[in-house]
């Protein structure tokens, strides 16, 4: 995947621009962020001060998305600090998804999302960072994200140098692509640089080769990268009496409590330069192990290599509270072997965190009846992402996300309500989902009391709430958008994942079965014709047909720029969207809801929007699975374009008479307009006309579904702007809504 990655780039450079373009001061340009609140964004751009913005691409993969923790230190910060106005755009994902971005990168300024027609403004695939002042665009197409320096002198006088970031594929990035050879290639002295190497350095001009004794001044200054299998002396001798997160004594390399003989250990680590701590340094010190699989998601790791695996001894991510100046982290360190056989003297291993209690509001709700049904209204402010379940009992459970707790609803069979505080301790929570087995309620849920997010679940009887149990492994990295699915016994529940791991998501599930919990394993995913060993994969949806097999489908970017695909959890999957000879001629579409009626085998999901700043409509579409050929449908499109000009999340349900509902999030064209939430069903194969649910004029987003013992279908969204977002739940009144 690099060398295809870097080949694209091989043409791409910073480029001012050579032709000014002026933004119209004559022009309202009304934006939004995340949660919908308005940005007066013409006003914005005539600001003598900059204003910057990091567009996001909408294939969301790894390498378009780049380092978001880079982008706001090195683009935003700076310009923050400049007394410039600073900002993300990501104009044609869904919520949920924007949200895991911010969480995952750690984001603090604000992103835009709306109109799509900001798009105009960079129109392309790949990150492209752009800046303006007094209403003219001062820079456009700077699309090389190592070249900070050029940027600080264009935008903030000079003021902003460069500042490293985590993990050994955000630093290689920079190191093989600042086109302008601010890196150095070492390696042991008295070697001979192999010819590839040297190739490499006169192609990609990122880099020059030397080998450590051939090192000067100005070199040590730039970007360095050691590879190779070095003698102690060589590499303690150089970085003597030097600030570094490892130390080279005595023939051993010590980090923290740990020690590890140097001359059998492999290394590869990244920090801050000490010789200039504005650049990074790489450590891939093999000491004749083979790297065989090592992690580009984390900051170092030690290891040792057998003839088929390394096994990694230490790994994981450093203190980067000082950003220039790194330090170990027990909280942040792990091991595939026992830790205390790499200790010298005591060694505190971490305990697992048990984070304090904070107090919180009580549960607030209220409830009224319409034409549509009864309805109600849960939450106090910054309620979100909601979901609901029905129980075999007759209970309907909701739960959402407030202020980064998690809250619990309960309508019984009387219509009585309930609430319970799940999750509200001073840690962050976020994106939950339920599930049903063993006569208890599951509620999973991501959390990063240990500094990562990571899958964890609770079980409720009725009485009795859990103690969390984690559900994910325990490794460095954060896991987003989860699934569940419960199985037609009642016994059994599916859960799926993805893991953020540098450029790369992996799809991963597990069983939970009479509450004992099964190995985690990895989803098939679809195989690239065109880039080799490269899976990004996330947003997995899960379906139990009436046999109990459990079906998943999710997002993945190649073989298509962006694409859904799905199938058996335990086979091969087959593309949704329809397949092209080429890359670029694949169907585009992504955010599945997967269903199940009986056997039969359905998925909802929102069309590619990147069209949209052309005029062209986003559409909800629908497919049904033939199990004789073992294919997916054509896609079929269900929303309409006159009512909805942006559809997004759509979720879907079959109930006891085989009628298929639909609800979806849908924006009109006018931008004026405001999102709502749409449903519409399928009888004897026909659609019908979507109706609005949510309350004309009122922001309304993130729909769920479920469908009782009885029947009745249950929806919930969230709705409101900003602070004021609250939890809706509708009990539709199924009979007059299919009379009308």
């Amino acid at each position: 995947m690099k060398k295809a990655f870097l080949f694209v780039l091989t043409g791409i450079m910073f480029l001012a621009c050579s032709r000014r373009e002026t933004i119209s001061l004559k022009e309202k340009l009304q934006a939004e962020d995340l949660w919908g609140n308005p940005i007066n964004f013409s006003e914005v751009l005539k600001n003598e001060k900059p204003t910057v913005i990091v567009p996001i691409s909408t294939s969301n993969c790894g390498y378009c998305l780049i380092d978001g923790f880079f982008t706001e230190k090195n683009y935003l910060e700076h310009n923050h600090t400049a007394g410039g106005s600073s900002f993300h755009q990501c104009l044609f994902n869904p919520q949920l998804d924007i949200y895991t971005f911010q969480k995952h990168f750690r984001w603090k300024f604000p992103v835009l999302t709306y109109p799509p027609r900001l798009h105009l403004y960079h129109m392309d695939g790949f990150p492209e960072l752009i800046a303006f002042r007094k209403g003219e665009k001062i820079l456009g197409r700077f699309r090389n994200y190592a070249l900070v320096d050029s940027l600080s002198r264009m935008l903030w006088n000079g003021t902003g140098e460069m500042i490293p970031t985590g993990h050994y594929h955000m630093a290689m990035s920079v190191i093989m692509e600042n086109k302008n050879y601010q890196a150095v290639r070492v390696f042991p002295a008295n070697s001979n640089i192999p010819d590839e190497i040297l190739r490499q350095q006169k192609r990609w001009k990122g880099f020059v080769a030397k080998t450590i004794d051939q090192l000067n001044r100005a070199d040590l200054e730039k970007h360095l990268y050691f590879t190779g299998t070095f003698s102690f002396s060589q590499i303690a001798r150089l970085f003597r009496g030097k600030d570094l997160p490892v130390r080279f004594e005595k023939g051993r390399m010590r980090i923290g409590s740990y020690s590890m003989n140097f001359d059998s250990t492999g290394l590869r680590m990244v920090c801050p330069n000490p010789f200039n701590r504005n650049k990074y340094l790489v450590l891939s010190l093999y000491q004749d192990n083979e790297a065989k699989k090592l992690p580009s998601y984390t900051d170092y790791v030690f290891y040792k290599t057998s003839e088929d695996s390394s096994i990694w001894l230490l790994y994981g991510h450093f203190d980067t509270g000082d950003s220039l100046h790194w330090k170990f982290s027990e909280g942040t360190a792990f091991s595939q072997i026992n830790r205390k056989r790499l200790c010298e003297g005591k060694c505190e291993i971490p305990q697992p965190l048990i984070p304090p209690r904070r107090k919180t509001p009580d549960i607030v709700y209220s409830g009224r009846s319409d034409t549509l049904g009864r309805h109600f209204k849960f939450g106090a402010a910054n309620c979100r992402f909601p979901d609901v379940l029905a129980d075999p009992n007759g209970t309907v459970w909701l739960c959402w996300e407030e202020d980064g707790d998690i809250h619990l609803g309960k309508i019984d069979p009387n219509n009585t309500i309930a609430t319970k505080k799940i999750e509200n301790d001073v840690s962050d929570s976020y994106a939950p989902r339920l599930a049903f087995a063993g006569n208890k309620l599951w509620i999973f849920y991501l959390n990063n009391r240990d500094t990562y997010y990571r899958l964890y679940a609770k079980t409720f009887d009725g009485l009795r709430l859990s103690e969390a149990i984690l559900i994910s492994p325990k490794e460095p990295y954060d896991v987003l958008t989860p699934a569940p699915v419960s199985d037609t016994t009642g016994n059994e529940i599916t859960v799926a994942w993805s893991a953020w791991l540098a450029n790369y998501r992996r799809l991963y599930y597990r069983n939970i079965k009479n509450g004992v919990l099964s190995p985690t394993k990895e989803i098939r995913t679809y195989p690239s014709k065109y880039v080799k060993d490269y899976v990004n994969a996330w947003f997995p949806s899960l379906c139990v047909d009436r046999d109990g097999v459990v079906w998943a489908a999710w997002n993945q970017h190649y073989p298509a720029i962006f694409g859904l695909f799905g199938g058996r959890i335990d086979e091969q999957s087959r593309p949704i969207t329809r397949e092209g000879e080429k890359m670029d001629d694949w169907e585009q579409g992504g955010y599945a809801g997967l269903f199940a009626d009986g056997r039969k085998k359905y998925v909802v999901w929102e069309s590619n929007a990147w069209g949209s700043y052309r005029g062209e409509a986003q559409k909800i579409k629908f497919a049904s699975y033939d199990d004789r050929q073992g294919k997916w449908s054509l896609g079929e499109d269900i929303s309409v374009e006159e009512q909805t000009f942006l559809n997004q999340t759509p979720c879907a349900a079959s109930d006891r008479d085989h009628t298929l509902w639909v609800a979806y999030s849908g924006r009109p064209r006018a931008e004026n307009s405001t999102w709502g939430i749409y449903l519409t069903y399928r009888k004897e194969g026909t659609w019908s006309f979507p109706v609005l649910l949510s309350s004309k004029g009122e922001t309304a987003r993130s729909p769920r579904m479920t469908v009782d013992r009885k029947g009745n279908i249950w929806l919930t969204w969230h709705s409101g702007k900003g602070k004021q977002m609250r939890i809706r739940l509708l009990l539709l009144n199924k009979q007059q809504f299919l009379t009308k």
